[in-house]
């Protein structure tokens, strides 16, 4: 009663049922009187559906969630690498996007220092252009550290999933037509005979891993590190 609660409580294993738990939970609090409450979800789920179908009829569901969330009673929001930063604008109060790929910078070092010295560029790589920004951050932490790194990006003709029918759009047939995407690399130059170190963030289907390592072998790179 009066009091800031802080709820921990991740959304990704049967996601409906802890969705609903958390939602219970949180009305549990205001009931109590709670003062604050901010919910710690390091995966929000259904945050990876968060644009809507051409026909503007289907769900946002990662911002319905989020919407859910403010309408239970929840004042705060702390996550863990969203799919996007725009789910915060569907929520009134502070929404925490933690930073998880900023702990990748020691281990590249210590790489840097042992098995990738060998004289050999080190090329950091953005598996699309969404991954640009989160790329560059962990680029600016290697340079304050002394080591300086090439950046490579790979875009994929999301053509093909314009042509795919509203009412395919199911998981199956988004990961089939996602897996056939073309890719074109800007900077190749900076991943001939380079250690290539991908970032990304979540792995669903593995088909952004896969397609942007045999981008980066078939482009002659040294070495295809993913982080």
């Amino acid at each position: 009663r009066n009091n800031h609660v802080f709820i921990i409580q991740s959304t990704c294993a049967n996601v409906n049922d802890t969705t609903i738990e958390l939602l219970l939970m949180a009305r549990t609090f205001v009931r109590a009187n709670a003062q604050q409450i901010t919910v710690v979800i390091p995966y929000i789920g259904y945050s990876r559906q968060d644009t809507g179908a051409t026909n503007n009829v289907a769900t946002v569901a990662g911002a319905d969630v989020v919407m859910l969330l403010q309408a239970a009673g929840v004042t705060d929001i702390i996550s863990l690498n969203l799919h996007s930063d725009q789910i915060g604008g569907f929520f009134s109060g502070s929404v925490d996007n933690l930073k998880p790929w900023l702990v990748f910078v020691e281990p590249i070092l210590k790489l840097a220092a042992s098995e990738m010295d060998d004289g050999a560029a080190i090329t950091l790589v953005a598996p699309s252009a969404k991954a640009v920004p989160r790329v560059q951050e962990v680029r600016a932490k290697l340079l304050e550290a002394g080591l300086d790194t090439n950046l490579a990006v790979i875009i994929r003709d999301v053509t093909p999933l314009q042509s795919v029918p509203d009412a395919s759009l199911t998981a199956e047939a988004l990961i089939q037509t996602k897996a056939k995407l073309s890719r074109t690399m800007v900077g190749e130059e900076y991943v001939v005979d380079a250690h290539c170190i991908m970032i990304d963030d979540i792995a669903f289907s593995g088909n952004t891993l896969f397609g942007t390592v045999e981008c980066l072998d078939a482009a002659g790179a040294r070495s295809v590190r993913a982080f």
